[in-house]
């Protein structure tokens, strides 16, 4: 039977430093390596981690979500204000407000120590405002509110109008042409600003920008070239071969920007088979379509325009769509939306009333319980808030 060298003058190679070490004094490591005691490494505990449960992640005594409470909005200094003698009509000031038509709003003064055995926070009456009371306009019910601040400017529809037209004729635009003039108010639904006013017609809010005519309307189109079943065709802000609305005098864009339009210039005919040749009236181009960073073709529609334009490729057919080209008249609204402010669109009759509402993102209005005296008072002092009619008592819920 083989032996093997075991004396004192008997030497091994360490496998960590390649060097001789006497074999009486060489040891074997965790990890195999037969190495001299002087080098020895003992196992790290992170190399054999004792076994452990994840973290708890669920709380004792835990409560659902609650949303917040109802909570008070304080108003500027003397925010309300009367609208005429013989009138019921308030007007509030609340910048930003963001209430809705047919909201109900309640008005409170300062808090009070009240020792009323009601649980709810407990205020005083504001000071009577141009014989209107301080506990009228407080009371427990509170009022429907209507956005916009209450005028005495007023005309009427000149034409019909059905619950999606934007075309909407006023037969007279004293005072509501002012949105042109006014200052620029950003609001959180509104941050650039744009002055707003809005047009009340029967329950309607109906806010326009401006007022015709309509040399002030830019609108810019991002165009793509789409290889569809039918061949190469236009997408106007990814809609295929879109039909536009253009009104005179207004400027439009159509952006080529897009690599998909090399070869494909967007230019403008009076027939869709582009017959009796280009319409280049208030027409003009920059770069190469496709291929120029910034390429447009761009017109400003003439007053003497066509009822019908059409778009299209002039290098290729059929690739474009329709242009509507419509009027707009000293009186008729620009930037129009139907149903703001959280009114339904409707139907309205030539003739029927219009009031003005001038800027209804920071104004609404409610009719009080009694009628003021003079007209135009501003009242309320400090301390004024509005909120729900009943106030969530804060602290711990079901």
């Amino acid at each position: 039977m083989a032996r093997y060298a075991q004396g004192k003058y008997a030497l091994a190679i360490s496998d960590i430093s390649g060097q001789a070490f006497p074999w009486n004094e060489m040891v074997t490591q965790w990890n195999g390596l037969f190495v001299h005691y002087s080098e020895f490494e003992s196992k790290q505990p992170q190399l054999d981690p004792k076994p452990s449960q994840a973290d708890p992640t669920a709380l004792p005594k835990t409560r659902p979500q609650q949303p917040p409470p109802d909570t008070l909005r304080f108003l500027n200094f003397n925010p309300l204000r009367t609208f005429a003698a013989g009138s019921p009509i308030v007007n509030v000031s609340s910048i930003n407000h963001g209430r809705n038509y047919g909201d109900t709003v309640r008005f409170r003064g300062a808090p009070t120590t009240s020792s009323a055995a009601s649980t709810d926070p407990q205020f005083s009456n504001i000071a009577n405002i141009d014989g209107i009371t301080g506990a009228t306009i407080c009371q427990a019910a509170g009022y429907t509110i209507n956005p916009g601040l209450y005028t005495s400017f007023t005309t009427t529809l000149n034409g019909a109008i059905d619950a999606t037209t934007t075309d909407v004729i006023l037969t007279s635009v004293t005072g509501f042409n002012g949105v042109t003039t006014s200052p620029f108010e950003p609001t959180i639904a509104n941050p650039s600003g744009t002055p707003t006013y809005g047009a009340l017609v029967g329950t309607e809010i109906i806010s326009y920008t401006g007022v015709g005519p309509a040399n002030n309307i830019q609108q810019t189109f991002s165009v793509k070239v789409v290889n569809t079943a039918s061949g190469n065709k236009y997408y106007i802000d990814n809609v295929q071969q879109d039909t536009l609305n253009f009104i005179k005098t207004g400027t439009y864009t159509f952006s080529q920007t897009d690599s998909t339009n090399e070869t494909h210039p967007l230019r403008f005919y009076t027939a869709a088979d582009k017959t009796g040749g280009e319409y280049t009236t208030g027409v003009t181009t920059f770069g190469t379509p496709g291929v120029t960073d910034g390429a447009y073709t761009r017109i400003v529609v003439d007053s003497s325009a066509p009822a019908t334009l059409y778009y299209q490729c002039s290098s290729h057919a059929e690739m474009g769509g329709q242009i509507n080209v419509t009027e707009v008249t000293d009186n008729q609204l620009t930037g129009v939306t139907r149903g703001a402010f959280g009114s339904t669109a409707a139907a309205h009759n030539s003739g029927v009333a219009v009031r003005l509402l001038l800027t209804p993102a920071n104004n609404y209005y409610f009719t009080a319980g009694s009628n003021a005296t003079t007209g135009q008072i501003n009242g309320g002092g400090y301390n004024v808030s509005s909120g729900p009619v009943t106030l969530k008592t804060i602290g711990p819920q079901a």
